[in-house]
C-alpha cells in the first residue's frame, strides 16, 4: 500500500533508470496478481477495494457506505483471515462500517462492529481503542 493511504502502487520498468508510479485497483488489481502468479485471493482483492470505495463515499452517504463495507467484509474478510499477514485493510473496513453504523444512530451495531476490529487488530489499533471509547 502507498505511504498516503491511497492503495496499491505498482512500480514499472525497475529495468530501466526512470521509476514509474501507478496506482491501481479492482479488476487491473487482481489481474496484476495474476501476472506475478500471486497467492492471494481474487475475493481478497476485491474486498479490499470495496473497501476503498465504502471509505470514500462514508461521509455523503453513510447508509451506502454500510452496504459497501457489509459486502467488503463478506467478500474478503474470510480470505483476509485465512490468508494470513496483515489484516489492516479489513480492520479499517470494520472500523469504517462502526462509523457509518454511528452515522445512522446505530449504537448497539457499531459497538459490536467495533468490537470486531479491535479483536481483529489484537488491540493495537488506537483508532479502533478511541472509537470504543466514544
Amino acid at each position: 500500500q502507498s505511504l498516503c493511504g491511497k492503495g496499491p502502487v505498482v512500480i514499472q520498468n525497475p529495468d530501466e533508470k526512470k521509476v514509474l508510479y501507478k496506482y491501481i485497483k479492482g479488476d487491473k488489481m487482481t489481474r496484476f496478481l495474476r501476472d506475478l502468479e500471486s497467492d492471494a485471493p481474487a475475493e481478497l482483492v476485491e474486498g479490499y477495494d470495496l473497501a476503498l470505495e465504502a471509505a470514500s463515499v462514508l461521509a455523503s452517504s453513510p447508509e451506502k457506505a454500510i452496504g459497501l463495507f457489509e459486502e467488503s467484509i463478506e467478500r474478503g474478510g474470510d480470505k483476509a483471515r485465512a490468508y494470513g499477514g496483515d489484516v489492516t485493510w479489513l480492520v479499517k473496513a470494520y472500523r469504517g462500517l462502526a462509523e457509518a453504523r454511528l452515522a445512522m444512530k446505530d449504537a448497539e451495531a457499531a459497538l459490536s462492529t467495533i468490537e470486531e476490529a479491535e479483536r481483529l487488530s489484537k488491540g493495537e489499533d488506537y483508532f479502533v481503542l478511541e472509537m470504543k471509547v466514544k
